[in-house]
């Protein structure tokens, strides 16, 4: 029985899925086997590609292992052998290995063993290593993992993580139209699932289990056209790459030359109203500096080429109608110009702040609702200044104090818990485990200090 039968046949019964899961997934002994199953990669040609974290999971699953197992029998001993000694289990560092980066060796490695292993040849393509290596890193890695509810429901081969979310220039789904989301599981602890029974997949959520990120706290919300836009052309860029299009540095610094030689006399002005300038698109065309994805798109929503266009050296017709203009993201804020504020309005807001909560009071936010900058506060307004930062300092010390307590009284009921069972033959680490997820609220550091606190009160003893 495969494993897309086995899990159609228990998609209705999740408990029954986990405990299949929990049972099976030793079966696949790595020691003995050269080679791995065959592999499709999902989505490869289209926006709805899949990433190279979510391919990796897959392959781990479908073998009945721990990812980490996967990594250490296929992937490491080719990772010592360039040299990366230090890699392990670049899958639990999502932030940094298996985020889409620029010409990384780590993310080139396992692509290319992908391929090797499965027969999947084009997986090297569908990876977009070839188009982040003409990138720099604004834009790209994103640190946080994103997903769209709407794609994860429906059949299970929509199971997994497109490469789309990981692009920090994306907060948009442009099939259904949404803000992308953060995982905010709903559910309450009793249906937390440990961490030996976690499902190691896209699409899943890793505290409950549930299927399709079903369990998520928060609801969509729609997505501005701008940020619709950007997504549909960065969608149309990875369907480009992945299904094996012609990239280079050459032909991208073509493109850029030939799109800014399309804007005319008016391009000084033109490139100004989104943030960039004609000197910061020469340095592109030379070869001065890597291009980077924002201004790209900037420069493409000026031009009206499509971002797929500069890439193919060649003007695209853009399918939706391209937003007024798309400002470059890393253009600095203009400063504030701080215009003459009576005393009576100052203190006005200060008194409003106050009556909304001492935890919404600080220097910092009184400059923003009156709309001038901090340091002109604190030049005319010295007294006003120094009363919200008392007042912010005071709810700071108070949430501290309270923070605090609420952790030593969940370590005296977990403490209590084990006695009962242990007896005086209780260890930190017991208390620990009887604190369960509760403790991920906290800081690992601040945890152990208030055990270790809690032990020498009670036994003199912090061991």
């Amino acid at each position: 029985m495969t494993t897309v039968t086995l899990l159609l046949k228990y998609k209705e019964d999740e408990s029954l899925y986990l405990a299949w899961y929990q049972m099976s997934r030793y079966l696949y002994d790595a020691s003995f086997n050269t080679e791995l199953f065959p592999f499709v990669w999902a989505g490869k040609g289209t926006s709805q590609a899949e990433s190279l974290q979510s391919a990796y999971r897959r392959i781990a699953f479908a073998h009945h292992v721990r990812v980490g197992t996967l990594f250490d029998f296929y992937f490491k001993p080719g990772l010592a052998f360039l040299g990366l000694t230090g890699v392990s289990h670049p899958i639990l560092r999502t932030k940094k290995s298996f985020s889409i980066s620029t010409d990384s060796v780590v993310v080139q490695h396992i692509a290319c063993r992908i391929a090797d292993l499965t027969g999947e040849i084009d997986a090297e393509a569908a990876s977009l290593i070839n188009l982040t290596a003409l990138l720099s890193r604004t834009g790209l890695a994103n640190r946080n993992n994103k997903f769209c509810p709407f794609c994860l429901e429906g059949r299970l081969d929509t199971l997994y993580g497109r490469v789309l979310w990981e692009f920090a220039a994306v907060r948009a789904c442009p099939v259904h139209r949404i803000r992308l989301m953060q995982p905010n599981c709903g559910s309450d602890s009793s249906k937390r699932v440990p961490g030996s029974f976690a499902i190691q997949l896209n699409g899943v959520c890793h505290r409950c289990g549930r299927l399709g990120m079903r369990c998520q706290a928060g609801q969509p919300v729609d997505a501005s056209d701008e940020e619709l836009w950007a997504a549909k052309e960065i969608g149309e860029l990875v369907a480009f790459a992945s299904g094996g299009g012609e990239l280079s540095a050459e032909g991208l610094r073509r493109g850029i030359a030939e799109s800014f030689e399309s804007l005319g006399a008016a391009k000084c002005n033109m490139l100004k109203e989104v943030g960039l300038s004609p000197a910061y698109i020469q340095s592109w065309i030379l070869g001065k500096q890597r291009p980077n994805l924002p201004g790209l798109l900037a420069l493409a929503s000026v031009c009206s080429w499509g971002l797929v266009g500069l890439f193919r050296d060649a003007a695209t017709s853009a399918a939706c109608s391209t937003p007024e203009k798309y400002v470059y993201r890393s253009v600095r804020r203009a400063p504030i110009e701080d215009l003459p504020v009576d005393d009576a309005v100052v203190q006005a807001a200060f008194e409003e702040m106050l009556r909304e909560g001492t935890e919404c009071v600080s220097g910092m936010r009184l400059a923003n609702r009156l709309n001038v900058s901090s340091q002109y506060l604190v030049d005319r307004f010295p007294a006003i200044w120094s009363a919200c930062q008392l007042v912010r300092n005071d709810a700071r010390m108070r949430g501290s104090l309270k923070r605090t307590q609420e952790l030593a009284n969940l370590v005296a009921s977990a403490a209590e818990i084990r006695l009962e069972d242990m007896g005086e033959a209780i260890t930190e680490r017991q208390i620990r485990h009887a604190m369960g997820h509760v403790s991920r609220r906290f800081g690992e550091w601040e945890v152990a200090t208030a055990i270790r606190k809690w032990l020498k009160e009670h036994f003199g003893s912090a061991l």
